[in-house]
């Protein structure tokens, strides 16, 4: 009976492993210059989603779920350059002075798996994130898409709270943030399909939006909307 119970927990570990792979896939890079020497602190953007990450001091980076057409975009100081993904499962990039940056496919990093996805993405500065970003995660639930994807949102007692946003409204002890959608103040984000989204915009000053937005302001665009 204890064999029998160790396969089925076996089959059943197995089978939630493989659904957690199929909704999340590692894209591991890695960036030099043309000495082969590894390149720190270059900050790669996915470019039209809204999120970026930093290279580490061996030259690694990593993402999660990349399209074949997306395109990430190198930054280092002054310098800006674009490097299709081209249908590719890792990137090794070599920048080159004055030229544009030689890229390929490396069959080691693609087998490093989720070895260079140390953090997940970040959000751009402005604190804005594309619905196209969040339906890649794979979910149906807004709220699922949105905690620990977009900066400094997590829900504290069943509230959808902003980090480092202090409760400042007299009327009442409540830390949640307003949650406006297309300029409508709604409940919760359950009250919004995912598929609707265009963009996710977190504002820890919301005092435009008087003692209401305190805590913040969750403004979500959706597609169809207008903008307020």
């Amino acid at each position: 009976m204890k064999y029998l119970l160790s396969i089925v927990f076996a089959l059943f570990f197995m089978g939630g492993l493989q659904a957690q792979q199929a909704e999340s896939v590692p894209f591991n890079g890695l960036i030099e210059d043309a000495s082969g020497k590894p390149m720190a602190k270059v900050k790669i953007e996915l470019k039209g989603v809204g999120v970026y990450t930093y290279s580490d001091k061996e030259g690694r980076f990593g993402f999660t779920n990349l399209k074949a057409d997306d395109v990430l975009i190198f930054i280092r100081k002054r310098e800006r350059v674009e490097v299709p993904v081209e249908g590719r499962r890792s990137l090794h990039v070599v920048m080159l002075d004055g030229a544009k940056p030689k890229s390929s496919e490396s069959a080691e990093l693609i087998d490093t798996g989720f070895g260079y996805v140390k953090k997940r993405e970040y959000t751009n500065s402005s604190g804005t994130i594309s619905g196209e970003f969040l339906r890649r995660m794979g979910t149906q639930d807004l709220e699922a898409a949105i905690l620990g994807r977009v900066a400094g949102v997590t829900k504290v007692n069943g509230q959808i709270v902003i980090r480092n946003v202090g409760t400042v409204n007299p009327t009442n002890a409540s830390q949640a943030a307003l949650i406006l959608v297309d300029g409508s103040e709604v409940a919760n984000l359950s009250m919004v399909n995912v598929q609707d989204v265009e963009t996710v915009t977190v504002q820890k000053d919301g005092t435009m939006y008087g003692l209401r937005g305190a805590n913040g302001v969750i403004l979500i665009k959706t597609r169809s909307g207008d903008s307020k």
